[in-house]
């Protein structure tokens, strides 16, 4: 398992409260196999909180050794280093709607600890809610609790985000080929993508994803599916344009077109349904396996029993 950033752990100590379900996810994810999580919501802060520190270690943990190893070829250019993807663009966050975004990178925030967050004005004025969203819930009080945990805040679908962090600063807005993460809903990379023979179509950010990561899977079921798999059948694809390449310094498994098996796939869903054991069957492909996570009743489910009444009467036959 990896060792995590002591600071970016007193963060999270800070904000998330010590459970049980944490610390299991924690320990599963930290191994960077696949994971397939099927009761999250009852644990979305907790699984937040999860997310935001490992992204944020994962990110900062390659940039130190960037760091490090372009010191050692400043001084000594005949060694070799394979430390870098075709583009720059590492974790991959899915999310259907902005509400969630908020939340979550509320908590990288938090989780960070920096003291600079560019362009955060602008986020939390395109992120948060509308005041007729605000208006149309508090309108009506008889919503139930899950109704207003998803749909209370911005429930708009089309959305892209580049995050840019260094140790220090957290840049939202950057652009993608500058980002070490990319928050997005599948319409928002759907348009992207575009459809082959479009001369406008880019998905070379895509290609040296390590981490790929769908957060409330099963609510994509309300939007397209398709969308969110011609999103994950572009990660890690060789790129059409070598522009943001250094090959000198490129991933041996990039080279060889086997970054999908190197690449962790987090897979959180409220259920497991067919369609979400499909994505895993298709897309978990990481060579230290997968492992799938549920969460246990704690009392079995009611036995509906209805009466039966069997009644005779006559009748006149002819």
């Amino acid at each position: 398992c990896v060792k995590y950033n002591e600071n970016l752990l007193e963060n999270y100590n800070q904000v998330t409260v010590s459970h049980k379900f944490s610390n299991i996810l924690l320990r599963e994810i930290s191994s960077y196999r696949d994971v397939v999580l099927a009761c999250q919501t009852e644990h979305g802060s907790a699984l937040n909180s999860v997310i935001a520190l490992h992204c944020l270690n994962h990110v900062l943990n390659c940039n130190k050794i960037i760091r490090k190893n372009s010191k050692r070829l400043s001084k000594n250019q005949s060694e070799i280093f394979h430390d870098q993807g075709f583009t720059r663009p590492r974790v991959l966050i899915i999310l259907p709607m902005k509400s969630m975004v908020l939340e979550l990178v509320n908590r990288i925030v938090q989780v960070h600890g920096g003291s600079t967050v560019m362009n955060k004005t602008r986020f939390y004025s395109e992120f948060h809610p509308t005041q007729d969203q605000i208006d149309l819930v508090n309108a009506r009080t008889n919503l139930p609790s899950d109704y207003v945990s998803l749909f209370g805040g911005n429930s708009d679908d089309y959305f892209r985000l580049g995050i840019g962090v260094t140790q220090n600063t957290i840049k939202l807005y950057e652009n993608f080929y500058r980002s070490e993460i990319i928050i997005a809903s599948p319409l928002g990379l759907r348009t992207l993508l575009g459809s082959e023979g479009d001369p406008d179509r880019d998905f070379d950010f895509l290609s040296s994803v390590q981490i790929a990561i769908l957060s409330h899977t099963n609510m994509f079921m309300m939007q397209n599916w398709d969308h969110l798999i011609d999103t994950f059948s572009h990660v890690n694809l060789l790129p059409t344009s070598t522009t943001y390449t250094d090959f000198s310094r490129i991933y041996e498994h990039c080279s060889e077109q086997q970054s999908k098996y190197y690449r962790q796939t987090l897979l959180f869903s409220d259920f497991m349904f067919p369609e979400l054991n499909c994505l895993a069957r298709r897309f978990c492909n990481n060579l230290s396996g997968v492992a799938t996570i549920t969460c246990n009743l704690s009392s079995p489910p009611p036995k509906i029993c209805s009466q039966t009444i069997l009644s005779k009467f006559s009748t006149e036959t002819h």
